[in-house]
C-alpha cells in the first residue's frame, strides 16, 4: 500500500470512530475527513468539491424541502388521524407509510407520524412500540420503490452517470422494489407482528 492509502485508511478509521461516539455532528465529522485528505494531498481540490457539483445532493435537498413543507402544513395529518381514529390496523398503517415513503424521505415522514402514534398510545393505553416499529421498517421498504424514495437511490444513479452509464429512471427500480416492499409489509404485519414487544408508553404527549 502507498502512503496515500495508509492516510486514507487512517482517516476512515478515525471518522467511523468519531461517528460511533456520536459526540460531534456528522456534517462536521465528514467535512473534517475530507479536509484532512485534502490537506495531506491524498485528494485534490476538484475531487474534494466534486460532491457539490453533483445533482444528487441538490435533489436530496429539494426532497427534504418538500417534506418539510408537508410537515409544516400538515398535509398528511388528516391521513394519520384517520388511521388512528379507532384502534389502528398495523397492516393499514404500515402499508400507508410504505406508499408515502416511496415519494417522501423516511426521516421527516416518521418524524411527522411518530408523535401522533405516541399520543394515541398515551390516550388509549395501547402499545406505541407495536405501531412504531412496523411503521419505521415500512418506511424503509417504501424507499426502494422509486428513485426518489431514498437518498441512496439518487446517489447510485449519480454514480452510474459519472461512470458513463444511463441514469436510473423514476420507476426503473419499481419492478424489483415494489414486490420487495409488498412482501416486506406482509411479513411485518403477519409474522413480525407476533414478535413485536408490547410496551406501554410513558411519554407525555404534551
Amino acid at each position: 500500500m502507498t502512503s496515500d492509502s495508509w492516510i486514507a485508511l487512517a482517516v476512515l478509521v478515525v471518522m467511523v470512530g468519531v461517528l460511533v461516539l456520536d459526540r460531534v455532528p456528522p456534517v462536521f465529522v465528514l467535512g473534517g475527513a475530507v479536509a484532512a485528505l485534502l490537506f495531506t494531498d491524498v485528494i485534490d481540490v476538484d475531487t474534494a468539491l466534486s460532491g457539490l457539483s453533483s445533482p444528487a445532493p441538490a435533489t436530496i435537498g429539494a426532497l427534504y424541502v418538500v417534506a418539510g413543507a408537508a410537515t409544516a402544513t400538515g398535509a398528511f395529518v388528516g391521513l394519520i388521524d384517520r388511521l388512528l381514529k379507532k384502534r389502528p390496523s398495523v397492516p393499514l398503517l404500515a402499508g400507508s407509510t410504505a406508499a408515502l415513503s416511496s415519494f417522501i424521505p423516511n426521516t421527516p415522514l416518521i418524524a411527522m407520524f411518530a408523535p401522533r402514534v405516541v399520543r394515541w398510545a398515551h390516550r388509549s393505553g395501547g402499545s406505541a412500540s407495536r405501531l412504531l416499529l412496523p411503521m419505521s421498517f415500512a418506511s424503509i421498504l417504501g424507499g426502494v420503490v422509486t428513485i426518489i424514495g431514498t437518498s441512496t437511490n439518487l446517489v447510485v444513479s449519480d454514480l452510474l452517470r459519472a461512470a458513463g452509464e444511463d441514469e436510473l429512471g423514476m420507476f426503473e427500480i419499481t419492478v424489483v422494489g415494489l414486490p420487495v416492499a409488498i412482501v416486506g409489509v406482509i411479513v411485518l404485519t403477519t409474522v413480525g407482528r407476533r414478535i413485536l414487544p408490547d410496551r406501554s408508553t410513558s411519554i407525555d404527549p404534551s
